[in-house]
């Protein structure tokens, strides 16, 4: 099981149980849906970076399909800034409790992905994909205004998904 413990899956498989019994199905629906959004988002990023051409060649003209990627794109990077954030927060007094059941393990294996995640970021790789999306969809109409009215547009149904999951306590800008 890597780092992780057995102790580490028990845990975190109750507090899930614990929190589906609490919030119901259609919040773990909800929660289903981000995770494969983010998870859509990642593979994209992967495959760039690999060289690969993440894009259905016949759906690039497809104007609802390039929407949902750039949102899948926004949901691979709230991943990120939830790593980062879960890293960053590990030993504050609100979390203190439940991370201190947790293995040494799980706390490496967070850390060292949240650098990854960091190093991703970095790259410059988020915004290439963006950008070529955009150009995409916007053809030769394409400006930075337009292209920044869109993502405005994507990032406030991505914003409400993820109030909906309780990602985020509100959509005010941190």
């Amino acid at each position: 099981m890597n780092n992780i413990t057995k102790q580490d899956l028990t845990l975190t498989t109750e507090w899930y149980n614990k929190q589906r019994e609490e919030e119901g199905e259609e919040f773990i629906k909800t929660r289903e849906y981000i995770e494969n959004q983010m998870n859509e988002g990642e593979r994209i990023i992967y495959d760039v970076i690999e060289g690969r051409d993440p894009f259905k060649k016949d759906k690039i003209n497809d104007q609802v399909y390039l929407s949902q990627i750039i949102m899948q794109l926004m949901y691979f990077k709230t991943r990120i800034d939830l790593y980062k954030a879960m890293f960053n927060e590990w030993h504050s007094d609100e979390l203190i409790q439940k991370n201190e059941q947790l293995s040494d393990g799980l706390y490496l294996k967070t850390a060292n992905i949240t650098k990854y995640y960091h190093e991703l970021e970095n790259t410059g790789v988020f915004d290439d994909v963006l950008e070529k999306i955009l150009t995409f969809k916007l053809r030769e109409k394409y400006t930075y205004e337009k292209g920044e009215n869109i993502l405005k547009i994507c990032t406030r149904c991505v914003g409400n998904k993820l109030l909906q999951g309780k990602y985020l306590k509100s959509l005010k800008r941190r």
